[in-house]
């Protein structure tokens, strides 16, 4: 009875670093398989700040209003 303690200890002891490794193993795999690929895709197709401009001007196109006195009246 004591034999197979002692041998069932020494299986914890090896199975937890078996667990351990594969573990870490399967994480980094995952990181680099799924998650660092798809933040690539991201920051390649996301422009958030639209810096990137056609004609090379980082100038951003405002939409005119009409500037008549009525219009200055009515801002309060």
């Amino acid at each position: 009875m004591r034999f197979a303690r002692r041998l069932w200890a020494g299986w914890k002891r090896v199975a937890e670093r078996l667990g351990v490794f594969q573990s870490r193993l399967l994480l980094v795999l995952l990181y680099f398989v799924v998650v660092a690929p798809f933040a690539l895709l991201v920051k390649i197709a996301k422009e958030p700040l639209r810096m990137r401009r056609i004609d090379g001007s980082n100038w951003v196109p405002h939409p005119g209003s009409p500037a008549d006195l009525e219009r200055a009246r009515r801002q309060f």
